[in-house]
């Protein structure tokens, strides 16, 4: 889920670059072999860490002439994404707050009467390693130590009311 505002230039007729600074809520599904034995859980086959992101994604939006109040477009650009929920000293797997992303993704505009609404399926692909080696005393490290190097990809539906 997330919230955010939506900034607009207007490059040429069918180019607008965009930034979207939002803040987001969202979950993490690390899946083991082995049984996960945490404390703030039960007994299971995976690990879930939730976090709350700050997203600043800039990107290039190129449309199609608009038909019947309606106009398909592709969007591309990069993102950073800040995680602001916690410090990670609790986790059996630490990661490092900032990640970069490139994303890409594709939507439809609708002209209403009195707004425009956007739907825009938008894939996010990791670049760098969230992996943080974490502190030793606190973490038990067989569940880090089964990765060698993580990132996230996102996949996100998005609707934008302008």
């Amino acid at each position: 889920f997330t919230v955010g505002i939506v900034t607009n230039l207007r490059l040429a007729e069918s180019f607008d670059l965009r930034f979207l600074p939002g803040m987001s809520f969202a979950e993490r599904k690390l899946v083991y072999n082995i049984p996960v034995v945490d404390n703030n859980s039960d007994n299971s086959e995976y690990y879930s860490i939730k976090s709350t992101f700050l997203d600043f994604p800039l990107l290039l939006k190129y449309k199609s002439r608009k038909m019947n109040n309606q106009r398909p477009y592709v969007i591309g650009g990069g993102a950073v994404r800040v995680d602001i929920s916690k410090s990670g000293q609790e986790d059996l797997v630490r990661l490092k707050p900032f990640g970069t992303y490139l994303e890409a993704g594709i939507g439809w505009d609708s002209y209403l009467q009195f707004f425009r609404l956007s739907t825009e399926l938008k894939f996010s692909f990791g670049m760098n390693n969230i992996l943080d080696a974490g502190p030793k005393d606190t973490q038990a490290q067989v569940y880090s130590a089964a990765f060698s190097k993580l990132t996230s990809n996102i996949v996100t539906l998005c609707f934008h009311f302008e």
